[in-house]
């Protein structure tokens, strides 16, 4: 009310708006003082609860009038040329609608009496002056001790001496189950792993097996899957153990815990013994939930006065059931200043578990005016203020797997806001968007997408005609909802914030722009070409997001009539040049790209009026040389700036090309990125931005220059933590001297063709490098000085480098493509040098490297070695056996491509307990690596899972696989000389107790499996291929192998991949050839009784072909309950049979390829299927008529002309038959 623009409009007109407004003022301050009680008494008092929603809306109903009123007083401050003589229609319609608000609130503030409410009841403590941050400490876990102790004992319950469990992060956007699960297989595919699976909520037990399907198939033995979950029945259904629950943590940690959040150091508790009594009767009422006594610390923090610590310990509020909002949580919620109460009842819009950015959320809440600046604060500034606050609060949390900027809450938090919200904030999700309540008064609605949400229950909206907001977030299983929740929103007039991200969008009506109080619209990811000339009718717009909006290609001409524009995001989209008036977006904080082409290269001086911006901004197109402080010196703010796809821009350097002018530009600057610019020559001197961290030259194919001003010598980067340098090849050299960078951490370097050598005094000049790459730089010969440095990576041309052993901190190296190396890894002189924390060593493409350092290495850390492509390289060294006992822990060992490569080292077996992987491919001359004492009792490698061997073709006999007790995963490829056994020769049906996967392929000499078959428990998979001499698949299948899900046979004509005793009745998966004996006994395969079996693949020999004749498949052949079906390659199949094809009511997939005779498909498919692929069958016409079901969401034709023809895009009679198949391979698309 007290804005200039306001008042001027409002006390224009002679009449009793003015007044009004006044009385409602002084309306609004007397409900201001009753809140506090009545916030307080809502808790026990539902009539109070009821009184406070009231008087909500009546609020809301204020602002609403009052945006109302601002948005006309701008219109007509903007538009005073187009209309001399505005109506006073506008100002005659405000006394009724202000007169009506005053009623209610009179009604309301009558209330007050029978309610008992109080004014200023409630004196909350102040906040102490003093910086917060968002940075959250989150290492101190007080009384788990137990709890981990616990869990770590049932991952490896036989394992004495305590698991070490390694730990990888992985993000995952993937929202396809089937891309899912093939990420899966490629991730987990061999290897031992443990998921955590948090906070699970789904009690649907065919979910929950579906999800453990896929992890089933693809991890080896001993993997670990842990649950963790608020539900009994979660645990009841997913547990294959007892669950653990954890327990409320001890009073003692409990005050521990508390303490680390309430006092600012240990010394303030000595200092104020009274509050430690008066803290440990609080934290005994928390009743050792830490969520509790985290967020009673936070509130507490800082507070040094007993009053407010006794006011929080004898509140009443504690009697409350923690059934409905945790007593401590709503105490803190409660002592939150009102601006901040409002910001985090907003955030019930979240759904548990979302993680949310806090820049989205702080221009959400700039939208809804939640935020208060002082001064000329910035309000992005206060938002962070905000949010900061409410981190340090514990209402907040920073989310672990996606960095600082992302954010979530607890759920006990999520609930508490749920409360406090009421009934002015709607959630739509739980897989479906009913609204099931009188949304009448919502304000603010959020909708997450699930898979089998529609669209029709959004008709409820029309009633939310007070509606603020409409944010569609994103989940897991995305589902596209194209137009219609547009054509929904577009008739609610008080709209201030409208987020839509969806493909199916393609374009904005024209109506958007009659939202005149949208303040933050966000259509990312649509498949917009264009938005429409009345956005620029939008005078309240803050925010404008068009990210990735690929189809976009222009903006509308008028655009800088958007004023109070504060935030435009145009990244990923196809826009060629920015519109005139881009000088009047004064406010603008931060533009993702300014885009100019040659025709308006001159529009890059606008650049100069938009003088608040900050963050980042991306410059493209320009067309000729560009001056630092001429377009860009206000930027005193910007954090970030790219320069990119600057064609013809010569030169980036300061006004008057004076390198030597001492003026510091961008004093803010942390992100510098210079790419595709092959004409830029000079740049910049770096060090003239002092706070610069990060700078990347990309694809600067005529930068000759330096990095620093010429006659600089050793200038100083304080600040600079990566460098990286790609594809500038005329860069020749860095400054003369060196770089005083001492936090420089990543050095990266590649396909700079003249650069002769590193900055010089690395050693020193560069005390925090942690990373040194360099790749593809021929010139480069030496990086070390004589003092010796670091390390490198690619330079064909170096033939020394610093001495290993002189790194005493250094953990990983990769010396790769160094053709001229043919130094050693440590002095000449040392004998057994020591490498104290070397973790990881690769060794690739270092032809003329021939041994390792005399006397072996002594690398007690060595967990990964790797050799390949060193051509020179004999045998590992003689003194190998001696370096062997240092190498304990080496778990991983990878050779290839050592040609020369003639045996490993002798007693490998028995002196590398810890090794789990071994891997030796490409090695042509190996002839062994076992020393042939079959009949030796010794357990070999106790702790190897991995054994690959590959392309060794004098490799005769191999280590008895049941001398390895922890061995899971098995590969022997193309041994052609291995014609030995997988057992020793006096082995009778030997045990393979922990084998998983095992596969042979193209070992022509490899006869038979043990004798008696193998007893192989947990077996799931096994593949054989191209065994020429391979007589049969190993006996007894059906009762030694029960956990095989997974077979398959190609190319061993002597194998019958059908067995006498069947199959293994748990089997999943089966893929075999069909050769003429196996095609005449069809009759026998039995595969009906195999109840498992989902996937069947048969590929057929031309006498296979022949044999099964023209048909396929006879009825009674296949299992019903196929859900995936693959025939390929039959030379006179012509027929499919349709009534056997109806009768596999599972059928999801079904894949024909290589029939060169078929011409049609049946009449009708499996109403189940899901997928189709047609392959190379060029004499199919057509699909019979309504052939293609209703389910069918993946269509694949390949190399079928004529099939082909009639389906392609728009413009065959077909076409219309698969417009609404959401994925269609290759030229269908």
């Amino acid at each position: 009310m007290a804005s200039r623009r306001f008042l001027d409009f409002i006390s224009g007109k002679k009449n009793d708006n003015e007044l009004l407004m006044r009385e409602l003022k002084i309306k609004l301050l007397a409900a201001n003082k009753l809140v506090d009680d009545a916030e307080e008494k809502q808790m026990t008092r539902p009539t109070v609860r009821t009184w406070l929603d009231d008087l909500k809306d009546a609020i809301y109903c204020v602002g609403e009038l009052l945006d109302e009123i601002n948005t006309e007083a701008l219109r007509r401050q903007l538009e005073v040329f187009k209309s001399s003589s505005p109506s006073d229609e506008f100002h005659d319609s405000l006394e009724p609608k202000i007169s009506n608000i005053l009623r209610v609130l009179d009604l309301i503030l009558k209330e007050k009496d029978v309610l008992g409410l109080k004014e200023g009841v409630q004196h909350r403590p102040q906040d102490t002056t003093r910086q917060t941050t968002s940075r959250v400490d989150d290492s101190g876990v007080f009384g788990r001790e137990k709890d981990r102790e616990t869990i770590l004992k049932s991952l490896r319950p036989d394992d004495t001496a305590g698991p070490k469990i390694g730990i990888t992060k992985k993000p995952c956007t993937i929202t396809d189950l089937d891309l899912l699960s093939e990420e899966l297989e490629e991730i987990l595919t061999g290897k031992k792993f443990l998921f955590v699976l948090d906070d699970v909520w789904s009690e649907d037990y065919l979910l929950w097996e579906n999800l453990m399907t896929h992890f089933n198939s693809y991890g080896v033995h001993g993997s670990k899957i842990i649950v963790t979950t608020r539900l009994g029945g979660v645990a009841s259904i997913t547990g294959t153990l007892s669950p653990h629950y954890l327990q409320e943590i001890s009073e003692d940690d409990s005050w521990s815990l508390f303490a680390k959040h309430a006092f600012t150091e240990d010394s303030v508790i000595p200092a104020h013994p009274h509050l430690e009594v008066i803290g440990r009767k609080i934290v005994k009422k928390c009743q050792g939930l830490p969520l509790a006594i985290k967020s009673l610390g936070g509130l507490l923090h800082a507070v040094l006065n007993p009053k407010e610590w006794e006011k929080i310990l004898k509140s009443d509020l504690w009697e409350l059931p923690n059934d409905k909002v945790l007593p401590a949580l709503w105490l803190s919620y409660q002592y939150l200043p009102p601006h901040l109460k409002r910001c985090f009842a907003y955030c019930a819009i979240f759904p548990k578990g979302y993680r949310f950015r806090s820049s989205k959320l702080i221009s959400w809440w700039m939208a809804e005016d939640f935020l208060q600046p002082h001064g000329n604060e910035a309000l992005e500034d206060v938002g962070s203020d905000y949010s900061n606050i409410l981190v340090s609060r514990s209402f907040f949390q920073h989310s672990k797997e996606y960095g600082e900027s992302y954010f979530t809450m607890h759920d006990l938090i999520n609930d508490l806001a749920k409360f406090v919200s009421g009934e002015f904030c709607l959630r739509l999700e739980d897989d479906h968007l009913t609204v099931d309540r009188n949304i009448c008064r919502v304000r603010h609605v959020s909708s997450m997408n699930f898979c089998n949400q529609r669209t029709q229950n959004l008709g409820a909206l029309y009633e939310a005609k007070h509606l603020h907001g409409f944010l569609r977030l994103h989940s897991v299983h995305f589902i596209r909802l194209g137009n219609k929740p547009i054509d929904l929103l577009l008739v609610l007039p008080y709209l201030r914030v409208l987020k839509l991200e969806d493909r199916d969008i393609v374009e904005l009506p024209s109506s958007i722009g009659d939202l005149k109080q949208l303040r933050h619209l966000d259509v990312s990811w649509t498949s917009i070409t264009e938005l429409p000339d009345k956005v620029c009718n939008l005078y309240n717009l803050q925010t404008l997001l068009l990210e990735f909006c690929r189809r976009l290609i222009q903006l509308p001409s008028e655009l800088g009539r958007l004023i109070n524009l504060r935030h435009l995001n145009i990244r990923g989209t196809k826009i060629k040049q920015m519109p005139v008036g881009m000088c009047n977006l004064k406010n603008l904080q931060t533009l993702s790209d300014f885009v100019v082409d040659k025709q308006t290269g001159q529009r890059i001086g606008e650049l100069k009026e938009l003088q608040h911006l900050r963050q980042d901004l991306r410059i493209s197109g320009v067309d000729s040389n560009f001056y630092g402080n001429d377009s860009l010196a206000p930027f005193r703010s910007l954090e970030k700036l790219c320069l990119r796809e600057m064609w013809n821009c010569q030169k980036w350097l300061y006004y008057d090309g004076s390198r030597g002018n001492t003026t510091i530009l961008f004093p803010n600057l942390r992100k510098l990125e210079l790419s595709r610019c092959p004409n830029l020559t000079e740049i910049l001197p770096l060090e003239k931005l002092p706070r610069l961290e990060r700078v990347e030259l990309w694809d600067l194919e005529s930068f000759s220059g330096s990095l620093a001003h010429v006659e600089s010598e050793c200038p100083k980067f304080l600040s600079l933590v990566h460098l990286e340098i790609e594809n500038c090849p005329n860069f020749v050299c860095f400054p003369d001297g060196g770089m005083d960078a001492p936090k420089l951490e990543e050095l990266r370097i590649s396909q700079c063709k003249k650069l002769r050598s590193l900055p010089e005094q690395m050693h020193t000049l560069l005390p925090s490098l942690r990373i040194l790459k360099v790749f593809d730089c021929p010139e480069v010969e030496s990086y070390y000085d004589g003092s010796r440095g670091k390390t490198t990576i690619l330079c064909p041309k170096l033939t020394e480098m610093v001495p290993l052993e002189k790194l005493p901190r250094l953990e990983r190296v990769k010396l790769r493509h160094l053709e001229s190396f043919s130094g050693s890894l440590a002095h000449v002189e040392s004998e057994c040098p020591k490498f104290l924390s070397l973790v990881h060593l690769e060794i690739e493409n270092c032809p003329n490297f021939v041994c390792f350092p005399d006397g072996g290495m002594d690398a007690p850390k060595l967990e990964e070695l790797r050799i390949s492509q060193c051509k020179k390289l004999r045998s590992l060294p003689e003194q190998m056996h001696t370096l062997l006992p240092s190498l304990r822990i080496l778990k991983e060992l990878r050779i290839s491509q050592c040609e020369k490569l003639r045996s490993l080292p002798e007693q490998m077996h028995t002196l590398l307990p810890s090794l789990r992987i071994l891997e030796v491919f490409d090695c042509p001359e190996v002839e062994s690596y076992y020393d042939g004492s079959r009949g030796n009792t010794t357990i070999l490698f106790p702790n190897l899972c991995e054994l690959e061997l590959s392309i060794c073709p004098k490799l005769t006999e191999i280590v008895p696989l049941e001398k390895l007790p922890r061995l899971e995963r098995v590969k022997l490829r193309h041994l052609e000389s291995f014609s030995g056994s997988l057992a020793l020769v006096e082995s009778e049906c030997p045990k393979f107790l922990s084998l998983v996967h095992l596969e042979i392929g193209n070992c022509p000499n490899f006869v038979c499996f043990p004798d008696g078959g193998m007893d192989a428990p947990k077996l799931k998979e096994l593949c054989i291929s191209e065994c020429k001499k391979l007589r049969s698949l190993p006996e007894q299948m059906h009762t030694l192998l029960p956990s095989l899900q997974k077979l398959e046979v190609f190319s061993c004509p002597e194998v019958e991949p059908i067995p006498q005793g069947g199959l293994p009745s748990n089997l999943q998966g089966l893929s075999f050839e069909c050769c003429r004996k196996l095609a005449a006994n069809r009759s026998l395969w039995g595969l009906t009784r195999l109840n498992s079996l989902r996937k069947l693949k048969i590929n057929f020999t031309e006498e296979g072909g022949e044999e099964m004749g023209c048909s396929f498949p006879d009825e009674g052949l296949l299992p019903t309950a196929l859900t995936h079906l693959a025939i390929s390659k039959h030379p006179n199949l012509t027929t499919i049979q349709g009534k056997v094809l109806r009768q596999l009511t599972s059928l999801e997939e079904l894949l024909i390829r290589g029939c060169p005779e078929l011409q049609g498909l049946p009449e009708e498919a499996p109403k189940s299927l899901k997928s189709l692929t047609v392959w190379d069958c060029p004499n199919i016409r057509c699909l019979p008529g309504e052939w293609l079901p209703s389910s069918l969401s993946h269509l694949q034709i390949w190399s079928c002309p004529l099939l082909e023809e009639r389906f392609r895009r728009g413009t065959r009679e077909d076409w219309p038959k698969i417009a609404h198949i959401p994925y269609k391979g290759c030229f269908l698309a």
